[in-house]
């Protein structure tokens, strides 16, 4: 698996033809991702968090029942009991740990830098002892329990891109997560190796390229 060389629509090989071919007139920022409407040929979404959600529940026909969020236990993705502790969780995880690495890691001053990577590992300090906290009251492997919630998909990827490419490429480097965060790094093999008929269904660990990981962040960088 690598990145395509072009679009496979279009055969477009730059990401802001797809917003040019929605408006000719566009001038704004050309970000990622991108839900794309290959019917209407028109961009229905380009911002993370609304994508997730529109996604638990927007091919449910297609699906067994028994895989349906509606018919998931305990609420599915986005509880209604839970939803107010996890959108607490999403906001302050955000701005200090998924985007926090690369506040650090595109930080234009020393002083800019100093600031955000200790911010990353205070940010890292409070999950291990949301974490820790779990284990010592038996609530469950996952963030908020026993099964998986939106707060374990929108962490995964920066927890496992951290140890390859953000303690290295973006000098986050106070830590290692298999190292320094015990409850984390279990947390993210939970996620990784998990059960192919239970909770992941294989989900994690087959989405996951880590040759390609480095690669990546490096082209960011650059």
């Amino acid at each position: 698996m690598g990145t395509a060389s072009q679009d496979p629509y279009y055969g477009f090989t730059r990401h802001r033809d797809l917003y040019l071919k929605a408006d000719p007139d566009f001038n704004g920022r050309y970000t990622v991702p991108t839900l794309w409407d290959k019917k209407r040929e028109t961009i229905v979404n380009n911002e993370s968090s609304e994508i997730i959600r529109m996604f638990y529940s927007a091919f449910d026909e297609f699906l067994p029942e028994v895989l349906q969020e509606k018919n998931k236990p305990d609420g599915g993705l986005l509880p209604s009991s839970l939803q107010p502790e996890i959108e607490i969780f999403n906001e302050w995880t955000y701005d200090i740990l998924n985007n926090g690495v690369y506040k650090a890691g595109f930080a234009g001053t020393q002083a800019a830098y100093d600031e955000h990577v200790v911010r990353v590992f205070e940010g890292l300090d409070r999950l291990e002892k949301h974490l820790a906290d779990n284990a010592a009251q038996n609530r469950g492997p996952y963030m908020f329990g026993k099964h998986i919630t939106e707060a374990d998909i929108r962490m995964y990827p920066t927890i496992v891109r951290f140890d390859m490419a953000y303690y290295t490429i973006f000098k986050c480097n106070l830590g290692m997560i298999r190292i320094d965060y015990p409850y984390t790094h279990k947390w993210l093999r939970t996620l990784y190796w998990g059960d192919e008929s239970g909770e992941t269904r294989g989900a994690f660990r087959s989405t996951t390229y880590p040759e390609h990981v480095s690669t990546e962040t490096r082209v960011h960088v650059r």
